[in-house]
Parts: structure tokens; sequence; C-alpha cells
């Protein structure tokens, strides 16, 4: 159902942060990578980057940095596919995201 400015209430999309927990339980993330990845999100969501396209792409290119940045080196398949998106999505979005943070 489309969503309309006269009568119904549109449901606010969902954030990415919202997609973080299952792919960081099932690849075993640090506490100090998943609490990079939060802060990404809120900063990709400040700069509007995570405009609702596809917020579990955000979600991985967020863990896939902060696992960089934190020096938790993960494969970029395992990531997409624990995350349900594909490897060009998470490339699309971290391309994204290094160019702000």
């Amino acid at each position: 159902m489309a969503c309309s400015t006269r009568n119904w209430a549109c449901p606010h999309p969902p954030k990415p942060r919202q997609f973080l927990p299952q792919p960081a339980s099932s690849l075993d993330l640090s506490p100090e990578v998943r609490h990079r990845a939060v802060e990404y999100t809120d900063h990709a969501r400040e700069l509007g980057i995570d405009n609702g396209c596809n917020p579990a792409g955000v979600a991985a290119a967020c863990l896939e940095l902060a696992s960089n940045h934190a020096g938790e080196h993960v494969l970029q398949c395992e990531l997409a596919e624990n995350a349900d998106v594909s490897t060009a999505t998470l490339r699309k979005h971290r391309d994204a995201l290094e160019e702000v943070l």
C-alpha cells in the first residue's frame, strides 16, 4: 500500500542501526566494532546517507568500516551474506561512507 499524505500515517523506514546486531553476532565481532558501527550509522543518519534506500546495506558498510578501523578484518562476502545484501550494495554504501568519515 502506498503512503498518502491524506489519511494514512506513513511508517518510519527502518534505520540501519536496527540491522547491526544479526551480522555482528553471526560474525562474532567485538564490542569495539559494534560500538563503532553504531556511531557510524548515527553519523550516516546525520548526513542523510541512510536515506532509507537499503538500511541493511548501510549497516553492513558500517560494520565493514568499523571492523577495518579496529583491525578486525572480515571478508566482505561473509559480511554481505550475513547482512543479506550483495557485495555490490555493501561496497556502494561503504564508498559513500568513506567519503565523509
